[in-house]
């Protein structure tokens, strides 16, 4: 090779090293922007030597949608517990196994595919970058939804304002109290030997104690934001309150303590608890950990693999919340969300405080009170007006709109157990709203087993049999409306509620073998809500059914006198007319959502009503359907006219 050959070597070696090197040096970048990417900004902004609290976030998260087909609350829960389970374990390996090798402790999840653990700033970058790591986040820090002073009055003997106003003593006079359902809630704790208390406890048998599967202490430190020592101390192996805050919520939910302190909306109900703060304060991790318990409770000294589904609550109450100064952000947001979903699709009811922030609008600013799925309650007083401090909507910190709260309930004056023997408290606050509604699911449960683990419809039966109320606050939504952004659907009426869902109300049936075809579209079917409200029931040209307020009955109508209609099999239904001349078939689908079909052509038999109404005369009577599973449901109205559909016998 002569010199110039050489030196022209030399040029293309030099060019194909320098693109070499740059190659790998934006490899490197765009490796390292990568990494960065998904760390919490908060973590990258700490001091790098100073271990930190933080969460470690899965890319792998099970997929559960397959729970929308399966009804039941145990069926629900062993689903979800079982396919969230196995993900988890078949996806921490990694990271798993990153820790043990360097000795490191950590705390696996499964509720959410996360770890948690202390690290330091290289600690955090390694995990970050590791291929099945989401992201790293920060453990945010919450606290308790703080009561509003109230003036004290302790000293009352008998059912509390309350508890009437809500009309629980009428539930309670039609024999349901709540039995043979559970109260989950999580709190600063709860005095559980308290008198109102103790024998609603469901680790209580009249003898002896048995906290497995009814206790959990997710408290295993102190909390930097917590003032002083804890007097419960920490992973405390027995119930224990270390604030008053969750005795309370729990007086009202169950509490009565034989001796003329009825201050339980169910204390027929059993209740379960685990302690997510301390001293008031909590962490991310330590709410998660409390939803993960309730989705399947374990023993005390157990774990979470330990977890027994059928052990879930059929309701929690959550009074308590995240602002932003407490460490919350819409990056651990999605962690609760996601946690607080899982356990809600397996079958329970979330009931949370909207917040002590009003009364300007857009004041439910706080996890987990913002999410869709919370059943997010308001505060009102004795004459049914909105608190001054309950918190408004809609929800705009993570730019929804989403109307809140659901409903309100008693927060004004509310009188309940606190620590000590015979001790009793008047707080304000909407976490002392939140507890009512808790309790009223327990009534309705109670009142029809069928809707154990049904959440969609427990909470459209409380919203639609509510006390409608309007506002002047115009909080983007006209107060006038119902719902509005100030008591959501509006104030619950536990009465009401029970009446709609009560299997017993809806009998006799009288059987109809074939479909029925209204074939007038001026026509409809003509229901009685539980205030005894009449709609007539008619569809527009698209199939959705339209319910219009009447003053009363046309002449000559078809008349179900004191029975619901019992329509089998499957196939046949009530058939309307739309104005445009197409038949539409009312029907429900396996969830239990009333819904229209599109008929090309009428059944091959059917019976047929020209020129007149059919009207199911009897208040609390409907229409009995199948749906295609062929779970039955009796379809009637609500006070706010819509068509709801109620898990029911079927009936031959």
């Amino acid at each position: 090779m002569n010199r110039h050959h050489i030196f022209q070597y030399l040029k293309v070696s030099k060019y194909w090293s320098q693109l070499l090197t740059l190659y790998l040096l934006l490899t490197a970048t765009f490796g390292i922007t990568q990494v960065r990417d998904k760390i919490d900004p908060k973590l990258l902004i700490a001091d790098p030597s100073k271990l930190q609290d933080i969460v470690v976030v899965l890319n792998k998260q099970a997929d559960i949608s397959a729970v929308k087909s399966i009804h039941g609350k145990d069926n629900k829960a062993t689903f979800v517990f079982d396919a969230l389970l196995k993900t988890a374990e078949n996806s921490q390996e990694e990271v798993k196994g990153f820790l043990k090798g360097r000795n490191i402790g950590f705390r696996s999840f499964y509720i959410v595919n996360m770890i948690s653990l202390k690290a330091n700033r290289d600690l955090i970058t390694r995990l970050a970058a590791l291929p099945s790591v989401r992201e790293v986040i920060e453990d945010g820090r919450f606290m308790m939804i703080e009561p509003v002073p109230a003036r004290e009055k302790t000293d009352a003997r008998a059912i509390e304002w309350n508890v009437t106003k809500i009309n629980a003593p009428s539930v309670w006079s039609l024999g349901f109290t709540g039995q043979n359902v559970v109260i989950g809630g999580q709190d600063t704790g709860y005095e559980w030997d308290d008198p109102c208390l103790k024998g609603k406890y469901r680790g209580w048998n009249g003898t002896t104690a048995n906290h497995d599967y009814n206790w959990h202490d997710a408290i295993h430190e102190n909390n930097p934001m917590s003032p002083g020592t804890n007097s419960c101390g920490f992973n405390s192996p027995v119930p224990c309150d270390d604030n008053n805050h969750g005795t309370h919520t729990m007086g009202t939910m169950v509490g009565d303590d034989g001796l003329g302190n009825q201050i339980g909306v169910a204390p027929g109900a059993k209740w379960i608890g685990c302690r997510n703060m301390e001293n008031g304060y909590g962490t991310l991790t330590t709410y998660t950990e409390c939803f993960e318990w309730f989705l399947a409770p374990y023993p005390v000294s157990g774990t979470p693999s330990q977890g027994n589904p059928l052990m879930m609550p059929h309701v929690i109450n959550n009074s308590w919340g995240c602002p932003p100064v407490e460490g919350c952000n819409n990056t651990n947001w999605s962690v609760m969300e996601t946690a607080l979903n899982n356990l809600r699709n397996a079958g329970c009811v979330i009931v949370v405080s909207a917040g002590n922030s009003g009364s300007a609008c857009s004041t439910v600013s706080d996890p987990a009170a913002i999410f869709d799925g919370s059943y997010t309650v308001g505060a009102t007083n004795s004459s049914d007006a909105i608190a001054n401090f309950s918190s408004r909507g809609p929800v705009t910190v993570d730019n929804s709109g989403r109307m809140k709260p659901d409903v309100s309930a008693p927060g004004v004056q509310v009188r309940s157990c606190i620590r000590g023997a015979n001790n009793f408290g008047t707080w304000n606050g909407t976490s002392m709203a939140g507890p009512h509604v808790a309790a009223a699911v327990a009534l309705l449960i109670s009142a029809n087993p069928s809707l154990a683990g049904e959440v969609d419809k427990i909470e459209e039966i409380l919203s639609y049999t509510s006390v409608h109320l309007t506002s002047t606050e115009n909080c983007t939504t006209p107060g006038s409306n119902i719902p509005n952004n100030t008591f959501g659907f509006g104030r619950i009426n536990v009465l009401d509620a029970v009446n709609m869902a009560l299997a017993s109300n809806y009998t006799p049936y009288v059987k109809q073998n074939t479909s029925i075809v209204i074939d007038n579209a001026s026509k409809g079917l003509i229901l009685a809500s539980p205030s005894g409200t009449l709609f007539s029931v008619k569809t527009d040209n698209a199939g959705i059914p339209v319910a219009t307020q009447l003053a009363g009955v046309s002449s000559n109508p078809v008349k179900v006198t004191g029975a619901s209609f019992n329509l089998e099999p499957f196939s046949t239904g009530i058939i309307l007319k739309s104005p445009s001349g197409n038949y539409w078939q009312l029907g429900v689908t396996n969830s239990g959502a009333v819904t229209t079909s599109a008929l090309a052509t009428l059944p091959a038999t059917y019976s047929i009503i020209q020129a007149n109404d059919l009207y199911i005369e009897h208040l609390l009577k409907g229409v009995l359907l199948r749906s295609p599973d062929n779970t039955c449901y009796l379809v009637h109205m609500s006070n706010l006219g819509k068509l709801i559909a109620i898990p029911a016998n079927c009936v031959n």
